[in-house]
């Protein structure tokens, strides 16, 4: 495992390396300067002599634009021509630049400066610096004379460099994750720079195509464009660069290198998404009923579907041959979905379809998307206008005529009798009419007994002793309810209010449990006395009560 020490930590590195095996890009070696007496006053002076000559420059600039522009619209006003046409014939617009060549010097005087240290390397002598030798060259030119041929061969070793460094490998993937995310940045200022001088909004997704890249992180660069995924398709920024992800992972995978589920997945994808971006609206794929659901319905038309594959969905197919077949052709965009413009356009791929039909390679269309109705050209009965069913005596009401007309339709299969919702049957409301007497009966054997029917006589028993004990464990209730209350006033409040509902009997026997519970928990503090009173109805009880 490759480590490296950095100043702010310390950063592992996949020991795989980077995800595409390639031409590597050397990394960078600092030489080490030696630091003689009055260094770092020559780098002071020497910072200074350039910020004066950068002054000196944009002065100039600024002069020489000025001039060249009184000079661009004299001329435009003498021919009678525009500003920008004179401006691109001189190629000094801003817009209009020229090509950068690979400059000879330079390749030269990068191989005189790698060929001296060489020299001294090999000599055990320290390198000398580009600059020093800069200044050497600039005072002996004859040093970069190398012959013609010499020459060629070394401005071809230069740009072949520079390609290298444009489109090489990083040699770690941390190097990769600090290219993706400077390129990153330099693409989001350039975005946000073409917006403000244009108005024209974009945005840009990066993520890594190897899973093991770990240190690359997802992003988006966003130029006020990002909002159009949310407002159209509904997807945040984050959910957009995590499907972004998603999806470059199975691009960098390959498609030989997919299992049967990602190529499935992949395959079914693209001809649902495909398909409702193409028609303008959700929808599926019809296999069986192409040419009329799909063509003539839809007007699109899915173009270079593979002979290798069967024509059937992606997710029936179990042959991982014929899918990757399938997925080749989708990722080499030989297999798209187009749209039908014109009837001769939908005449033609008819034409093709049917032949496909003829050999074989397709199902024979059905022709209508749906069945027929079985009463079609039949004339319908009299409809109701409600389906509610009705009682028993309802169809007493009716003529014989229509009750006769109702059941010839019934055994037709046609009018009323037809719906189930309709009229109800005979059997039914026979049925409805014994329920309906049974819940008659039970109400009124009910009403006329004082004690509700219990399903056996046994628990009706049980149920009567456990009233009795109910009202023996009285005083014990009435003894619970003093300790835990000091006044009995509500209990009083009660009493007054049973004996006016009673007559004046106090607390009867029949008491149910749900009042005594009431009285014992409404707050009765009574004595000795007044507890005993009130249970054998004695007078000296609480005010209200009668004995």
């Amino acid at each position: 495992m490759t480590t490296l020490i950095l100043s702010l930590g310390v950063v592992v590195c996949h020991p795989a390396g980077p995800s595409v095996v390639g031409p590597i890009i050397s990394p960078r070696r600092c030489t080490k300067v030696k630091k003689g007496v009055g260094y770092r006053a020559q780098q002071r002076a020497q910072k200074s002599r350039s910020r004066e000559l950068n002054n000196e420059l944009v002065s100039f600039q600024l002069k020489a634009r000025q001039n060249e522009q009184k000079i661009i619209r004299k001329l435009a006003a003498k021919f009678n021509t525009r500003v920008g046409a004179v401006e691109r014939k001189l190629q000094s617009s801003q817009n209009w630049k020229k090509q950068r060549r690979t400059s000879k010097r330079s390749a030269l005087l990068g191989y005189y400066t790698r060929s001296v240290n060489a020299e001294r390397a090999a000599a055990g002598k320290s390198p000398i610096s580009y600059i020093t030798l800069q200044a050497r060259v600039k005072k002996h030119p004859e040093l970069l004379d190398f012959g013609p041929e010499k020459t060629e061969e070394i401005v071809a070793e230069y740009e072949a460099r520079k390609k290298l460094k444009a489109t090489g490998t990083r040699a770690t993937a941390l190097g990769e994750a600090k290219d993706v995310d400077g390129t990153a940045k330099v693409m989001g200022k350039l975005m946000t720079n073409l917006r403000k001088r244009t108005h024209a909004v974009s945005f840009g997704l990066v993520a890594p195509t190897d899973r093991k890249n770990t240190l690359t992180i997802p992003a988006i660069v966003d130029a006020g464009g990002a909002r159009y995924m949310y407002d159209r398709h509904g997807m945040t920024e984050a959910e957009v660069a995590k499907d972004f992800a998603d999806w470059a992972m199975s691009l960098g995978k390959g498609v030989d290198r997919m299992s049967t589920t990602q190529l499935r997945q992949y395959c079914t994808k693209f001809i649902k998404n495909g398909l409702a971006h193409t028609a303008g609206k959700e929808t599926r794929m019809n296999y069986d009923n192409y040419p009329n659901a799909i063509i003539l319905n839809l007007r699109v038309h899915l173009v270079g579907w593979p002979e290798g594959c069967p024509w059937m969905s992606p997710s029936a197919i179990s042959t991982i041959s014929q899918l990757r077949c399938l997925a080749r052709a989708i990722n080499q965009k030989e297999c798209y979905w187009k749209e039908v413009e014109s009837d001769e356009e939908q005449e033609q791929i008819e034409k093709e379809y049917a032949d496909l039909v003829e050999a074989g390679k397709r199902p024979t269309p059905t022709g209508q998307s749906r069945a027929t109705r079985s009463d079609k050209g039949r004339k319908r009965g009299k409809q109701r206008k409600s389906a509610a069913v009705e009682e028993h005596d309802s169809r007493d009401e009716t003529s014989p005529d229509e009750r006769e007309s109702e059941d010839e339709g019934r055994d037709r299969g046609r009018g009323p009798g037809r719906h189930k919702s309709s009229r109800p049957t005979a059997t039914a409301k026979a049925n409805a009419a014994a329920k309906a007497k049974k819940t008659k009966a039970k109400k009124a054997s009910n009403a006329t007994s004082p004690i509700p029917l219990r399903r056996s006589s046994r628990q009706a028993e049980s149920s009567r002793l456990k009233r009795k004990r109910r009202e023996r464990t009285m005083p014990k209730i009435m003894s619970r309810a003093r300790k835990k209350h000091k006044s009995n006033k509500a209990y009083r409040n009660l009493l007054k209010q049973m004996n006016k509902s009673k007559g004046g009997t106090g607390l009867p026997k029949t008491t149910t449990s749900a009042a005594m519970t009431v009285a014992a928990t409404a707050g009765a503090s009574l004595t000795s006395a007044e507890k005993k009173n009130v249970v054998k109805g004695k007078k000296g009880g609480p005010p209200g009560h009668r004995a």
